[in-house]
């Protein structure tokens, strides 16, 4: 899995946006070849009105869960 950290300029809030992105890697099939692509499952969190943008990846067990459930 790879933490990916960005920051983007929203133009609807008008100021700029922190998020984190728990995306993938590739998993070799048996065999040690790249599986065939396919579409990633998205799974948007948000933290509320309380916390920031690092609650889910440093309070929870997101990472793991995101990866045994690919």
């Amino acid at each position: 899995m790879a933490l990916i950290q960005v920051n983007y300029v929203s133009n609807a809030l008008q100021r700029t946006v922190p998020l984190q992105v728990i995306l993938p890697v590739d998993k070799l099939t048996p065999d040690g070849r790249l599986p065939e692509p396919k579409k990633y499952k998205t799974l948007y969190l948000l933290h509320g009105w309380l916390g920031n943008y690092t609650d889910w990846v440093s309070g929870t067990r997101i990472q793991r869960w995101a990866q045994e459930r690919d």
